[in-house]
């Protein structure tokens, strides 16, 4: 009976308790930067094997043109490129028809894919349309930064031979060619390396058309310098209105997007650049278990939210002061697993 007792009193103890509360896991004292799911839209379509012959590796990078999905591979020979049909993963191929690989990619919608190869462009709706459309100047050749900005492919070319950087311009529609920048070795002479980089474009909300340009200095003695240059288009001409020395400063690029005047930067800290000054805006410290932020895909912005793939999660960034808003739990790992997801 004693016995009971106890249990009865040791019971009546145990469950009036209150309990301890955890410690939380907010850093700011609003708990604005705890990352709530709340996005449970996406529907898995298909996932297609990329490795099931074992005979090649394919390039990250994918591009859409409807109704595919195009993706790169087997560079040890000559190149292909593999169209994927996003409704029924049928898929056909096609070959480089040149030496070596594609250093480029994109989507045109009058001419379908472009491919930068080394020394030629192509273009096509399709693998049975493919087709030469432009070549290179002689002694020249292309290299793995190029733009595509409207109806123009803006290149980076190098004349070995004078010692000069180019940014070529090739018009898809008329075929044609002509420089855009150059700089010449001669302007640094104590550097070992030079480079510039195709410009971005910038459409800001005031209908402004910015060029932003990146030149990078590797001199012999170690030091490295990036010089970032804006420039606003009016009537066919150019004129520089800042530059900076914040590699943060190249808005417009893989891993950004604009919103309201302002270039957001997916990066930790997440930052803000405003594109007619190229100063910091604001910045945002992310605690994120992707926090290397690798493998960034085109983010996509809609509204004030930015929707977003790294590490092998998906992300919504909040694009008024950068607070991460969603982090999902691992969907792919890019290092173990060689699949087409398409949700």
């Amino acid at each position: 009976m004693k016995l009971n007792l106890y249990i009865l009193l040791a019971c009546m103890v145990l469950f009036s308790c209150t309990p301890e509360p955890l410690p939380s896991p907010c850093k700011l004292p609003d708990c604005s930067d705890t990352i709530k799911s709340q996005f449970n839209t996406f529907e898995l379509m298909w996932q297609k094997s990329l490795r099931s012959d074992n005979e090649y590796t394919p390039n990250s990078k994918l591009t859409f043109a409807s109704p595919y999905v195009c993706i790169q591979y087997d560079y040890t020979g000559n190149e292909k490129v593999l169209f994927i049909n996003k409704e029924d993963t049928t898929s056909t191929r096609w070959t480089n028809p040149g030496s070596g690989g594609f250093v480029d990619r994109f989507y045109q919608p009058q001419l379908g894919i472009i491919l930068v190869a080394y020394r030629a462009i192509y273009a096509g709706h399709d693998a049975a349309s493919m087709e030469q459309i432009t070549t290179v100047p002689n002694n020249l050749q292309f290299f793995a930064q190029n733009r595509l900005i409207g109806e123009n492919v803006y290149a980076n070319l190098r004349d070995y031979q004078n010692k000069i950087n180019y940014i070529y311009r090739f018009n898809l529609f008329t075929r044609e060619k002509s420089i855009d920048y150059e700089i010449s070795d001669s302007e640094c002479p104590e550097c070992k390396i030079i480079i510039i980089y195709p410009p971005t474009l910038v459409v800001t909300q005031n209908g402004d058309s910015l060029l932003n340009y990146k030149r990078h200095f590797s001199k012999i003695d170690g030091e490295s310098i990036t010089e970032i240059e804006t420039y606003k288009l009016r009537n066919g001409n150019k004129s520089l209105i800042w530059r900076s020395n914040d590699r943060k400063a190249f808005i417009g690029t893989i891993g950004t997007c604009l919103y309201q005047g302002i270039s957001v930067g997916i990066n930790n800290p997440i930052y803000a650049i405003d594109v007619y000054t190229g100063k910091i805006v604001w910045e945002q410290p992310n605690n994120v278990k992707g926090s290397d932020w690798y493998t960034i895909v085109e983010p996509v912005l809609i509204d004030n939210k930015i929707y977003l793939t790294s590490s092998g999660r998906f992300y919504v960034v909040n694009a008024d002061n950068g607070v991460v808003e969603y982090e999902s739990d691992v969907i792919y790992s890019s290092s173990t697993e060689s699949k087409l997801t398409y949700f």
